[in-house]
């Protein structure tokens, strides 16, 4: 199953190392780097505006140091760190302060990778608590404010655009996620999950009906009681992928 990326925000206060780390950072697949700060306050008003998964930070950050700026950050918006050290000896802080690594410099790509790896299974680990569904079929994973949550898809009835982001409509809650519909839609399986309009996809299992409008439109009744528009340039597709169900 494939991951949202991995948001990361980059402090470093020596625009060199930014730029070779940023550099690495954009050839690791599944990494999105939303934000780079060159010292402590910079940093931390740019974890509170993005709330990426992980922030990469340089121990020794000028006005605001990597482990005062986690201290300052509420828990709601507490990435996990990588802390970036001179001094190999030196463990920063530990895993208990969201911490998942520290490497030492010179930064290699293999460290980092490793780094991010670990980022990864601490986020994943997470999902236990927050995620969605217990009827152990297929899920997906998607991020929600500062969360990522695993849904199941049987509980997930529609998925609706909204700008950047999109609206997922499930059996008993609304999610909002930080993903277009065509970058969802994508991830999900299209046999099952059908893109009507240009804002909706919905789940053919809840599809209690399919009906002619005028010019061409056709209309799609769901189990909910909600009806939708299904565009002329979608119909042919829907009808075929109904009727092969």
């Amino acid at each position: 199953m494939d991951l949202p990326p991995l948001t990361v925000v980059l402090a470093d206060d020596e625009p060199g190392s930014r730029r070779s780390l940023r550099m690495r950072l954009d050839q690791l697949p599944g990494v999105s780097v939303v934000g780079e700060a060159s010292d402590g306050p910079q940093a931390i008003e740019l974890l509170r505006d993005q709330r990426p998964d992980v922030a990469i930070l340089d121990h020794h950050l000028p006005r605001l140091s990597a482990v005062e700026l986690l201290s300052g950050l509420g828990t709601r918006t507490l990435p996990l760190a990588i802390f970036i050290t001179r001094d190999r000896h030196v463990r920063p802080a530990s895993a208990s302060s969201g911490v998942v690594a520290w490497i030492s410099r010179p930064v290699s790509s293999s460290d980092l990778s490793e780094a991010l790896q670990r980022a990864r299974r601490h986020l994943t680990e997470r999902v236990g608590t927050d995620g969605l569904g217990k009827t152990g079929g297929p899920r997906i994973v998607v991020r929600s404010g500062a969360r990522i949550l695993m849904l199941a898809l049987d509980d997930l009835v529609r998925a609706e655009a909204s700008n950047n982001h999109c609206r997922l409509r499930l059996t008993q809650r609304v999610v909002t996620v930080r993903e277009s519909l065509t970058a969802l839609s994508a991830r999900l399986p299209s046999r099952r999950f059908l893109r009507i309009n240009r804002f909706t996809v919905v789940n053919a299992d809840w599809i209690t009906g399919l009906e002619s409008k005028s010019h061409g439109d056709w209309i799609v009744r769901l189990r909910d009681g909600t009806q939708h528009t299904v565009t002329r340039t979608r119909r042919a597709e829907i009808v075929r992928q109904f009727r092969t169900r």
